[in-house]
């Protein structure tokens, strides 16, 4: 009996192990993120089949993926559509879109053609308001 206790025990220590691993963790950002930020309203999309910036006062424009560099804490996308350059730099940490008592678990920097937009960001496969 006192075996199978700690078989269990041990089992269950495994797949928290597991659960909380990087590789996991990874696998959820593949999906990809969704950011947002305010002053102007822009938003944007990254997933494997493109990057897609929509600003309030134009159409959404599409940016070709290409894989992050790792940096730190930091995942940073650069990437270019014909003369519109494109660099984003996500950083793991609390923000808060000023708007709303959200918050997300990344911050994020947008460089686009020399106009800096700055907000917060979420994986695509979490809900930053119901905490999903």
């Amino acid at each position: 009996m006192k075996n199978c206790i700690y078989c269990l025990l041990t089992i269950g220590m495994l797949a928290s192990v597991v659960a909380c691993s990087p590789r996991t963790q990874t696998a959820s950002l593949e999906k990809g993120f969704k950011c947002v930020g305010t002053e102007p309203f822009w938003s944007l999309q990254i997933e494997k089949s493109g990057i897609v910036f929509h600003h309030m006062d134009e159409e959404p424009m599409t940016y070709p993926y290409r894989p992050p560099q790792k940096q730190a804490k930091s995942q940073v996308y650069e990437t270019f559509e014909g003369d519109s350059k494109l660099k984003i730099i996500l950083t793991e940490g609390k923000c808060s879109d000023g708007m709303s008592d959200d918050e997300y678990p990344y911050m994020v920097q947008v460089e686009r053609d020399g106009q800096i937009y700055k907000g917060c960001a979420h994986p695509m496969v979490q809900n930053p308001v119901q905490g999903q």
